[in-house]
């Protein structure tokens, strides 16, 4: 049994499911409502890749702050601090409308999602080391069964306050119902752990030079540039350019502000996110190999080409579900994988220094689609931004596999 100052430190998993579960019910009524939300604002079409832009100009920088304030202060506080922030998102988009603010919705969305996501996978990296593998999977699988629940919620709600075509005023009761979900997670998130016991007072202590000890670490670079550097641009694919896909006129499943089946298709993505999430628990906390980092990549970037590819909503629908569930086993790559093969201490900078190196690739990635088409444009190619991220992805899965022979594999065949 544990005493009571091993264990001071350690996260109520229970609490942390929960709390994880309903974070995520809020992000995925955001995904959901804003592209609708802008439509019926009348904003220009390229509102939402200008908000997805800023987004990610924020994560960047937040990831970097975001882990080194979870081995220097107390992850929880850092996780916690991005739950309230995320409720200001809610705030600003009711009260101060206007395509002028969708630039700074953006970078408050940003930043407060690099706070969820290094803080609360950070935070669940304290668990004892015989269920840190559970922890992570248990994440994932919030992360997935709350986000499952967003669209349909989100639809459930617009129809509730709307006549046909929804109007901006009927996005309203959505946003207040997200930002009370935040404000209370954000208070329960206090709730998840007990204060630091010795162990983690000693480490949190560390000089911040250590944290970038990580950028000499060949073995680290090795995994995180494929998976992170490389990787990032996948993600963005379905972030920024799915609504615009749903609303080619061979996919339709969104025309303006009117949900003709965006709900349904971003259900079936969170779904496969849960299935996903439950998969992780069979590899999570066993060090897997680069190999399976590889496949794994590779495949997600191929079903965001699939995409792209897809002549008809079938399959659009079809490599949307494979890359969602993909999309669980990559986070775990780009922050639990990672950190399976750190030391302890570095943890938390490992992941941080993950998300910002995705964001990173994410960002330039949006930059160079913007300039090469806009929304707004007749000839625009919403299949464009698929194929781009897809090759980049299947670049990176094959400079892993490089890896593998030349850097990872020595030292895994000696384990």
């Amino acid at each position: 049994m544990q005493s009571g100052d091993a264990r001071a430190g350690t996260p109520r998993l229970g609490l942390v499911f929960g709390i994880a579960l309903s974070n995520y019910l809020s992000h995925a009524l955001i995904r959901y409502s804003t592209p609708l939300y802008f439509s019926a604002l009348e904003y220009p079409k390229d509102a939402y890749e200008t908000f997805s832009f800023y987004w990610l100009v924020a994560f960047i920088a937040g990831s970097t702050l975001s882990g080194l304030l979870a081995s220097r202060v107390d992850e929880r506080d850092v996780w916690s601090s991005g739950v309230a922030g995320f409720a200001g998102l809610g705030l600003l988009l009711i009260f101060i409308p206007g395509y002028w603010v969708v630039p700074f919705a953006g970078l408050l969305y940003g930043i407060t999602a690099a706070a969820q996501w290094v803080g609360a996978m950070a935070f669940v990296q304290t668990a004892a080391s015989g269920k840190r593998g559970w922890a992570n999977a248990l994440l994932m699988i919030a992360l997935g069964g709350g986000s499952f629940l967003g669209a349909p919620l989100g639809a459930a709600l617009l129809k509730w306050t709307s006549n046909g075509e929804p109007v901006a005023g009927d996005f309203v009761p959505l946003l207040w119902f997200h930002t009370a979900l935040c404000l209370a997670g954000a208070m329960l998130i206090r709730a998840v752990a007990r204060h630091p016991g010795p162990v983690r007072r000693q480490l949190v202590e560390e000089d911040w030079k250590t944290n970038f000890s990580l950028l000499r670490m060949p073995r680290y670079l090795a995994m995180v540039i494929p998976l992170s550097l490389m990787g990032g641009p996948v993600f963005q694919t379905v972030n920024i350019y799915l609504p615009y896909r749903a609303e080619a006129e061979e996919i339709a499943l969104k025309v303006g502000a009117v949900d003709q089946g965006w709900s349904t298709l971003l259900t079936v993505g969170y779904g496969m996110q849960f299935l996903g999430g439950l998969f992780i628990i069979l590899i999570a906390g066993k060090k897997a190999g680069a190999l399976m980092a590889a496949a794994v990549l590779g495949v997600y970037a191929a079903s965001s080409l699939g995409i792209g590819l897809s002549p008809n909503v079938y399959g659009v629908v079809l490599f949307t579900a494979l890359f969602e569930f993909l999309r669980q086993l990559m986070r775990w790559s780009q922050t639990g994988y990672i950190t399976e093969h750190m030391p302890i201490e570095l943890r938390g900078p490992a992941i941080g220094f993950s998300s910002t190196l995705s964001g990173l690739a994410s960002t330039l990635f949006a930059t160079v689609m913007r300039n090469l088409q806009s929304p707004d444009s007749p000839d625009f190619s919403s299949s464009l931004p698929f194929y781009v991220g897809g090759c980049i992805g299947l670049t990176g899965a094959v400079l892993l596999l490089i890896a593998h022979y030349s850097i990872l594999k020595p030292k895994e065949n000696h384990r």
